[in-house]
């Protein structure tokens, strides 16, 4: 059974929205992100761990242009969006397990209003309601197995100018829609039957803030003389006494109380006062607080509710940083201990832990998102996502071949499948992270085989075309997170060579602008987990090349020479690792044995320094060969081939500090490349000539390392890859 806050309203430019796939009507863990991205026309989809962070899973582009506004159906089968240009509704089935989004029938459902921008649903999931900007309600019965819309009687249903945002009434009676330009709230009763609404008798009701007398305010963006405060936002405490308003112009939150019996609001004392440009505004589960973000102050100010006539006091350290750009839409988990802010001008969400004792607001994190995020809704489960190996494909270098394993989800054991012929020297391998191909890089015969996985048997089954040529000697292979795209990097051409990956047969298509030359010895390349950006670590110049992935422009991938790529360091950098949250890049420099942190820029891609990590972090080790994050980004691990250890440390996940969790471990032979499994549990190393791998445990508390022994294997593996499953 799925729970859907009824009274939230989501619109604007693009939209965050959190589906938490359920099974209790008293859980309360997130388990999925979708975020709107307007420009670039897509929705992703982030999974939520046990600690409520998000990680990037994949996206969906959709047809209708700028998506806006998402909300997801309180049954959790179906996510809506709204498309400010084109006025229509783009609806998607949800994959309980996976949260991956498919286009479901009645999709791009023409809402009858201009410019859609905001939604709410009935709390019985029997009628969604839409505002648009143009001034208007529109009411759609669901049909609650397919997801379908269809109108109600009458709609669409007129308001005030320049109508922004909606909420509908715990209770299920009532609508009100907050009217920017003519600065007053629209009132609704709800027919039961139909989901018809009616104009109350009294409204519209007046917003409660006349033109501002700051000349500041005045002077804000989209703030228009004569149009009063400018009610921005609106929602409902959750007893159904209240209604809460916020002015984008007069820097306030209107209290309204609500006559539970007619619908008719009653405006509270004097509006309190907020930062620049309140944006969106929340109740607190408990209903003891209210939070309200302000897009001109990137901050979030929290306030007391009086429970007997909802008035609001400011709690001591009010207002609490974002660490983001114009934080709009502000969520919460069942029981109130974390919030989730989405920031439209970082591209991020800010994810906090609130002490509900205080409301006083602490941030654990930020996730990256692809164009922007705004909107949120939150559903509830029992459980959050939790990742299991599945396959391990493993490269046979002398033979030829690729073997499948089954992963023993207890033990990390491996336990062989099934086998498949590949190219000369194959030495990289990459799988699509929806499970069903795997591919390699044959540096010998300079092409790539490609392969169909029987995710019952292990079965790899040559896909039709296979294999398909590449630049001359291909060393470094990886498929983009939503997998769509393959990329090798080639040692012999010194270029990079990007396919496109069909969605059912797995055969590859080169792009516009294949192969993307590089030069400069091009050693090894990384993928960011939101599928926007590729880092190639170049030896000649000692430099990082960034290159950023763009929908329908030719070529598809480009280097961003206009944001400094590329990136000249000191010595040469030996390997390049994005955090799985696409927030971090550690460069590896072995010979001058130190790593240095990045942010990874929001909308380019380009490495930019962090000012509390300035100094490169030092590491003990000869030989440094490879890098890499944990799942779950808290922990680091680096392999130094020529002192036969692993280095183990510690991420601070805000600012990307370094520490270490133990000495150095020693490994038992020459080590060549590492793999961490997708739970995070195990770690398996690669040495040079043993047939075998080495087995280590992960303390997932930690980060540290314990030798579980060797696997054995009839042959030396040259490079592993683990795909993953959700549970």
């Amino acid at each position: 059974m799925f729970f859907n806050a009824p009274e939230k309203c989501a619109h604007s430019v693009l939209g965050l929205v959190f589906l938490l796939t359920a099974v209790s009507a008293n859980a309360g863990v997130p388990r999925f992100a979708y975020v709107a991205n307007p420009y670039d026309y897509t929705i992703s989809t982030f999974f939520l761990d046990e600690d409520g962070r998000m990680f990037p899973n994949g996206m969906v582009y959709t047809r209708d242009k700028f998506p806006a506004a998402l909300i997801i159906h309180p049954n959790g089968k179906f996510l809506y969006g709204a498309t400010r240009t084109v006025d229509t509704a783009p609806i998607y089935k949800i994959d309980p397990t996976t949260g991956w989004l498919t286009e479901a029938t009645g999709s791009h459902f023409n809402t009858r209003l201009r410019s859609p921008f905001s939604f709410g649903f009935h709390p019985s999931g029997k009628f969604l309601y839409v505002a648009g900007r143009g001034g208007g309600v529109a009411g759609f019965q669901v049909n609650e197995e397919t997801g379908e819309l269809d109108y109600v009687p009458g709609s669409p249903f007129k308001a005030g100018d320049r109508t922004r945002c909606l909420t509908v009434h715990p209770s299920g009676k009532f609508v009100y829609a907050s009217n920017a330009y003519s600065n007053d709230v629209s009132a609704y009763r709800i027919d039961q039957s139909t989901g018809t609404l009616s104009e109350l008798a009294k409204s519209p009701f007046p917003g409660g803030e006349a033109w501002p007398s700051d000349d500041t305010y005045a002077k804000l963006p989209d703030v228009i003389e004569g149009k009063g405060g400018m009610p921005y936002y609106i929602t409902s405490h959750p007893s159904g006494k209240f209604v809460y308003v916020t002015n984008w112009a007069s820097a306030s939150v209107s209290v309204f109380n609500v006559n539970e019996s007619t619908g008719d609001l009653t405006l509270v004392g004097v509006p309190k006062e907020t930062g620049l440009t309140p944006y969106a505004v929340a109740v607190h589960p408990s209903g003891k607080y209210v939070f309200v973000s302000t897009w001109g102050g990137n901050d979030i100010y929290v306030y007391t509710v009086d429970p007997r006539t909802g008035e609001l006091e400011h709690i001591e350290g009010s207002p609490f940083g974002t660490l983001g750009i114009k934080p709009v839409d502000i969520n919460f988990n069942s029981d109130g201990t974390m919030a989730f802010v989405a920031n439209n001008g970082s591209n991020n969400v800010s994810i906090f832990d609130v002490d509900v004792g205080t409301g006083r607001l602490t941030l654990k994190d930020l996730a990256m998102t692809r164009a922007g995020s705004i909107d949120a809704a939150l559903v509830k489960v029992e459980q959050p996502v939790r990742l299991e190996p599945n396959y391990a494909f493993v490269i046979d270098n002398a033979s030829g071949s690729l073997i499948s394993y089954r992963v023993d989800t207890a033990t990390g054991d491996l336990t062989e499948m099934a086998r498949a012929k590949t190219g000369k020297q194959p030495v990289a391998v990459a799988q699509d992270p929806q499970n069903r191909f795997v591919y390699v890089a044959n540096a010998g015969s300079s092409n790539v085989s490609a392969f169909a996985i029987n995710n019952s048997t292990g079965a790899l089954t040559e896909v039709e075309g296979s294999p398909y040529a590449t630049g001359e000697n291909p060393a470094a292979i990886s498929v983009d997170a939503n997998g769509w795209y393959l990329y090798t990097l080639n040692h012999g051409s010194q270029d990079m060579s990007v396919f496109l990956i069909h969605v059912k047969k797995g055969q590859l298509a080169e792009v516009q602008g294949s192969p993307v030359p590089i030069k400069k010895q091009p050693q090894k390349l990384a993928t960011d987990p939101t599928s926007r950006f590729v880092y190639v670590n170049a030896r000649d110049d000692k430099s990082i090349n960034v290159f950023r992935f763009r929908q329908a422009i030719t070529p598809s991938i480009f280097e961003i020479s206009d944001y400094g790529s590329p990136f000249i360091f000191n010595t040469d950098p030996s390997d390049v690792a994005i955090d799985p949250t696409g927030r971090f890049a550690l460069i590896l420099q072995s010979e001058a044995k130190q790593i240095s942190m990045f942010f990874v820029h929001v909308a380019t891609g380009a490495l930019i320094p962090i000012q509390e990590n300035l100094q490169p972090y030092p590491f003990k080790g000869e030989g440094a060969v490879k890098a890499i994050f944990h799942p779950n980004g808290k922990f680091a691990y680096v392999l130094n081939r020529e002192s036969k250890n692993i280095i183990q440390l510690q991420v601070e996940r805000l600012n990307g500090l370094l520490s270490e969790i133990a000495e150095p471990l020693a490994t038992n032979g020459k080590p060549l490349s590492f793999n961490i499994d997708p739970s995070g549990r195990y770690l398996y190393v690669v040495n040079e000539n043993e047939k075998g791998l080495v087995k280590y445990g992960i303390d997932k508390s930690t980060g540290k390392l314990t030798n579980l022994g060797a696997i054995k294997l009839p042959y030396s593996p040259a490079e592993m890859a683990i795909s993953r499953e959700f549970k």
